[in-house]
């Protein structure tokens, strides 16, 4: 939750923008704050459960697909064997991409499903998190696992490494 002094729009947005789950400018109401933490925990509560996963390290526990692995267990993402390191966002678009992957999910599906928030704000947020993940694992011709973009929807991952 981003506090700040500041209440203007553009503030707000930055705020926003730059990854708070929510922002609140001084002064600040103590029931409101703590109502607004408690908000937050019960939403990182529901996201927890959805992707809980067994730490026994089965096959069950990874996701492949052409280079790029992704460990549910030790929550690790790795190219061609090469650790990738994802903030926790990021982390959740992938594995949900993953979970999912070969079939198109909605930019508010995600907002949805990774964020944890209703749909009634500007799926803008969707493509920025897209990008900055597509740029973390890297331009790897032929080895698989690339988020496809499908235009005036959303996004998908695919399934597998593309045919040699």
């Amino acid at each position: 939750i981003f506090v700040s002094g500041r209440s203007d729009e553009t503030s707000m947005a930055r705020g926003l923008d730059a990854g708070a789950d929510d922002f609140v400018s001084k002064p600040v109401r103590e029931g409101e704050l703590i109502a607004r933490l408690e908000a937050q925990l019960r939403k990182v509560a529901r996201i927890r459960a959805r992707f809980t996963v067994d730490s026994t390290p089965t096959s069950e526990n990874r996701l492949q697909f052409g280079a790029l692995g992704i460990d549910l267990g030790a929550r690790e993402v790795r190219v061609s064997g090469r650790l990738v390191k994802l903030g926790p966002l990021q982390y959740r678009l992938l594995e949900y991409l993953g979970r999912n992957a070969g079939t198109a999910v909605s930019r508010d599906q995600i907002l949805s499903e990774v964020y944890g928030i209703a749909a009634d704000i500007g799926t803008e947020r969707v493509d920025v998190l897209v990008q900055r993940v597509r740029r973390k694992l890297g331009h790897y011709p032929d080895t698989g696992g690339h988020i496809i973009a499908q235009p005036g929807y959303g996004y998908l991952l695919e399934r597998r490494a593309p045919a040699q």
